[in-house]
């Protein structure tokens, strides 16, 4: 019935032509007002009308046979390149036979892909550029059913934004066939289309010789299936349509795009178009109807669109062969704000520079040679402390020293907020002092009680230990090695409560005080961080001293001396720090094969050299694998844990929990904006065009609709329960971000339940407990099975010291290495095994636990296949657990671990995690495509990426670690002390001066002449007070009052004296 009804079709159509032949008024010559549409009442000029059953060649006035080959394909799923050959053009019946016969027609062929991933078609393109606006006509013919993978298009194109097409889409599935209509670069959804079942139903036999239309105009598309309207796109709702003047093409093609037309074909299929009829405008004659027609034409003089008897096309001058271009626009000189860029770029650079050569230290410090004498090599400070050694034994005996610290200083508000706080939280805090010389023999302390006041004796030192924030200061003796800082005996402290004053030790006082001035004589070079003395070195109170008002200062032990002006070495577990560096190197590693190289890590991919076979099944199975995120995990966990595993304190608790979201969150969040602005400004638009070099589908992000959007998935990371992928990974280079929702939920996790574990007395219990929440989770599919095994393992090392028991047991020791070796390379193994068996072990795993919708085993369920890469898999979990125990346990592999490189990744490894696969995916993208444009060879093009993107990664870090760690570490370091700290007392501006201080200064210049006698009087009055309560210092808080400032205290009055008489005071 439809090879009948096609025959009978093109029978009449050839009466038709014929007689039209002989009919006058039915050619182009008759048509000098132009063509008029009725649907959309529109006048074109020029018209293109080819019937491919009446010429036996391809009109070369009209259409050109194709012949190109792409370098690169746009699409997120294109894998394959397309092609165009003459030879793929051609006109005839060749797929008439005897008992289907049909008329002749264009037949375009599309053939098998080549090695490199080329699909060569056919196609034809219009020999007129200058086409702009009009109603565009064709009837096709699909390539038959089973041939698939395939379209058969009738497109116009300037460039990929200005564009639009109508596909006939023949997949590999024929129920699957469907129309697309498309305009710009818009993703090939099935939303913009129609399928052949929908057609058939409306009568409408697609796959035969089917009418497609398109009507544009300058505020309209309007897309039509054989007849009837399927989508219209105007101004008003999507942008605006094409305004440029382009080519019309007809292409039978395939790219291999899974969401459009799938293939390519696996035999040479073809496909057939009957006629083109195309009326337009040009613009030659300004894109306009009116113009090169004669003035008298009407609406009725003009060609119908509709008349089927039309033939021939418009004639046309040389002009319109010609690519439209842009006319240069009139915008003035722009010498001036290139040189203004031009100097502002040279100037942060160069400003840059400077700062950074005067931070790096580019050689050590030399002492001058002494004749005679060996020169001895030093560090700095050993340098600096044998000078001030020299110095300290000549003019200062007695170093040891402690200084007073008044309570009024301690509690007023120009002391440092440190010195209010809370004693437990000064264990974090350092002090800065700047050394006067490198070889200044005392550390100068700010004399906070005045100019004149001076140490306290030597024997017998006095210090108000009642001040909560006091601290103590001891000067050690540096030249001398072994000495502690306090001397042999204690040294007796006076309490508040004391009624006699310290003597006053003459000599120590004139000796220190010309130190000081010798001091202040040399140029400041070091900075040398002061620390506080820990809780257990503070001043304690026997039972003794407490009832005689005094405080015993301990001597402390030579063996934890800590230097004068040097900061404690924090200590750090490298062997650790080195196994999270790693961790992160190689997921960083796994990103780029996925992008680049997807055969290396993914069975079925699609492959460029046998190599990549070979490494997936034998290195990257153990190295390359997504499991390598699970000591990560545990690590990070063992850092949350180890402080109150250590010490019980509900405090570190408290102190993770309020730190933990702000850590994690704010340099994401900064980072991610980051890439939001980049993106937005096109650092990822050659992304789209990678999958048809490399053949990895892998790669995929997009711009996020608004900022709403995009602070909705920020929000979403703090809240998301895993196990699901949040929406930012969808906009998020690499979405590396689908972990940030398993760490934060499992620190809530973790803390909860190492309090519970703690609180588990019984070694037994506590490990049956641990037992029954790891089973539990890996049944529940929850990464709680790695968080537990992490606190076990702290736990076993920070409570039960198992290291120090195996070290000594050789029997247990060495079969437990061996089994976490074994476990560690079997864990990663079953992948390894499923390479080379094709049996996907971990999919039988996952099939073993329950399905949240329907409670059974996901084995029994339409949804059962290999989990999802944000599901935890078993052998993830038995290599993470084994390798974990083995870098603990082993020291071999803690010598490995603490690799320099390593060590100096470490501190970065936030910042590769959140940069890396923006590097990839913008600058490693753009080169790829680049260079295959230059055709590379594609092993030498990934290796030139690898380094430039490693390269552009390292050379980052120094700029973005910085960022990172202030937004992450030190602002919620921030956050945790404002939550924590007592904050201090309000106080007015003025405190503790009179409101009307300023106004009793402003007195007039006869006043001052009168009252100049007085004045000084009452100058010398004060600064007798003050005077008085220095030597008598006869109380806890001496007071003195003045004639117009009443009664104040000791510190008041010294500070008040200084601030309105100056050095006379």
């Amino acid at each position: 019935m439809y090879t009948q009804r096609t025959h009978a079709w093109f029978m009449i159509l050839g009466l038709v032509a014929a007689a039209a032949a002989n009919v006058p008024g039915t050619t182009n010559t008759n048509c000098g007002c132009g063509y008029y549409d009725s649907s959309t009442k529109e006048l074109f000029t020029d018209s293109i009308i080819v019937y491919f059953n009446e010429t036996d060649v391809l009109p070369q006035d009209d259409f050109v046979a194709d012949s190109y080959e792409h370098h690169y394909e746009k699409g997120w799923n294109t894998q394959y390149r397309q092609g165009a050959t003459p030879d793929n053009v051609g006109i005839g019946n060749s797929s008439s036979t005897a008992e289907q016969p049909l008329p002749q027609s264009l037949e375009l062929y599309c053939n098998v892909t080549t090695p490199q991933h080329l699909v060569v078609g056919g196609a034809v393109r219009t020999a007129r550029r200058d086409i702009i606006y009009g109603t565009f006509r064709t009837m096709f013919r699909p390539s038959q059913k089973w041939y698939g993978g395939s379209a058969l298009s009738m497109m116009y194109a300037f460039n990929e934004t200005e564009s639009w097409q109508i596909d006939q889409i023949n997949p590999d599935e024929p129920s699957d066939a469907w129309v697309s209509m498309i305009y710009r670069d818009q993703f090939p959804d099935r939303d913009l289309g129609v399928n052949f079942t929908i057609l058939e139903a409306d009568n409408i036999q697609a796959w035969n010789y089917t009418e497609f239309r398109v009507d544009w105009t300058e505020k309209e598309l309007r897309y039509y299936v054989g007849g009837r309207l399927f989508r219209s796109v105007s101004t008003s709702k999507l942008g605006r349509p094409p305004q440029t003047p382009g080519t019309m093409f007809l292409r039978h093609w395939s790219t291999g795009n899974f969401f459009a037309t799938q293939g390519p074909p696996a035999a040479r299929s073809m496909a057939n178009v009957a006629w083109v009829r195309m009326f337009f405008n040009s613009s030659t004659n300004g894109g306009t109807h009116n113009v090169g027609m004669s003035s008298d034409c009407r609406i009725e003089d003009a060609c119908s669109v509709d008349n089927m008897a039309l033939r021939g096309s418009s004639s046309y001058a040389t002009e319109s062969l010609i690519d439209w271009s842009q006319a240069p626009g009139n915008g003035g000189s722009k010498i001036a704000p290139k040189v203004i860029a031009i100097t502002s770029i040279s100037a942060t650079v160069l400003l840059l520079l400077y700062t950074f050569i005067r931070r790096v230290h580019w050689g050590e410090v030399r002492v001058p040679a002494i004749p005679g004498k060996k020169h001895e090599h030093k560090t700095p400070y050993e340098q600096w402390q044998q000078l001030v050694g020299e110095e300290s034994r000549n003019q200062s005996p007695n170093a040891s020293a402690i200084f007073e610290y008044p309570e009024s200083i301690a509690t007023s508000p120009w002391m440092s907020p440190f010195n209010r706080t809370r004693a437990s939280s000064t264990e974090d805090l350092t002090f800065n002092m700047i050394a006067k010389s490198r070889g200044a023999s005392v550390l100068s302390l700010h004399k906070l009680g005045g100019e004149n006041e001076s140490p306290a004796t030597s024997n017998d030192t006095v210090v108000d230990a009642k001040s909560r924030g006091a601290s103590v200061l001891s000067l050690h003796r540096l030249g001398e090695k072994n000495e502690s800082p306090a001397t042999s005996n204690d040294t007796v402290v006076e309490s508040p409560n004391a009624s006699k004053a310290a003597p006053i030790n003459t000599d120590q006082s004139v000796a220190l005080t010309r130190l000081e001035k010798k001091d202040r004589q040399l140029q400041a070079d070091d900075e040398i961080n002061f620390v506080p003395q820990p809780e257990h070195q503070m001043p304690s109170m026997d039972e003794k001293t407490k009832n005689e008002g005094l405080v015993s200062v301990k001597p402390l032990p030579a063996t934890t001396r800590t230097p004068v002006g040097l900061p404690e070495a924090k200590k750090r577990v490298d062997y650790l720090a080195g196994l999270v560096a790693l961790s992160s190197l190689l997921v960083t590693g796994i990103h780029f094969c996925l992008t680049f190289s997807g055969a290396a890590i993914n069975p079925g991919a699609y492959v460029h050299y046998q190599s990549e076979i070979w490494a997936r099944k034998t290195v990257t199975s153990y190295l390359l694998n997504l499991n390598w995120i699970g000591p990560f995990l545990m690590t990070s966990t063992r850092f949350l844990v180890s402080n109150y595993l250590r010490t019980g304190s509900l405090r570190n608790v408290a102190e993770k929990t309020v730190q933990r979201p702000f850590r994690l969150l704010i340099p994401i969040s900064a980072i991610a904006m980051l890439e939001y602005f980049l993106m937005d400004s096109g650092a990822t638009n050659w992304l789209q065009y990678l999958p048809s070099v490399t053949w990895s589908a892998w790669p995929f992000t997009n711009v996020p609709d608004n900022f709403g959007y995009f602070l909705s998935e920020i929000l979403q990371l703090a809240y998301l329960i895993p196990n699901a992928a949040p929406q930012i990974t969808f906009n998020y280079c690499t979405g590396v971000l689908w972990t940030i929702p398993v760490q934060l939920q499992g620190s809530w996790l973790t803390l909860l339940g190492t309090i519970m574990v703690r609180e588990i007395k019984t070694p037994w219990k506590r490990f049956v407990f641990y037992a029954w929440c790891i089973f539990l989770h890996w049944y529940a599919l929850s990464w709680g099975s790695y968080f537990y095994l992490a606190i076990m393992l702290t736990d076993l090392d920070i409570t039960y010291k198992w290291k120090t028991y195996l070290y000594t047991h050789a029997l247990v020791y060495y079969p437990l290495i061996i089994a976490c070796v074994l476990l560690s390379f079997g864990g990663l193994g079953l992948d390894f095994a499923t390479q080379w068996t094709n049996v996907n072990y971990a999919a039988f795993e996952y099939g073993v636990h329950p399905d949240a919708l329907t409670a059974l085993p996901i084995l029994q369920t339409p949804t059962f296949s290999y989990p999802q890469y944000f599901i935890p898999k078993l052998n993830g979990l038995v290599f993470s657990v084994a390798f974990q125990a083995l870098v603990e346990l082993s020291p071999l592999v803690q010598k490995a671990f603490s690799f320099k490189l390593l060590q100096y990744v470490f501190p970065h490894i936030f910042t590769i995690y959140l940069i890396h696969g923006f590097i990839f995916w913008s600058l490693g993208s753009m080169i790829c495509v680049h260079l295959n444009m230059l055709a590379v060879p594609y092993w030498l093009n990934i290796l030139i990426v690898a380094i430039v993107c490693y390269t552009c990664l390292a050379l980052s870090l120094p700029i973005l670690t910085p960022i990172v760690e202030t937004l992450g570490k030190n602002v919620t370091k921030n956050i945790w002390q404002h939550a924590w700290e007592t904050p201090a007392p309000r106080r007015p501006t003025l405190y503790p001066f009179p409101t009307d201080l300023l106004e009793i200064r402003k007195v007039s210049s006869a006043e001052e002449s009168v009252t100049g006698a007085n004045g000084d009087e009452e100058r010398g009055a004060v600064a007798g007070a003050v005077a008085g309560a220095v030597a008598t210092n006869s109380s806890a808080k001496p007071t003195f009052e003045c004639g117009w400032c009443g009664k104040m205290n000791l510190q008041e009055g010294r500070r008040l004296a200084l601030v309105v008489y100056g050095d006379a005071a």
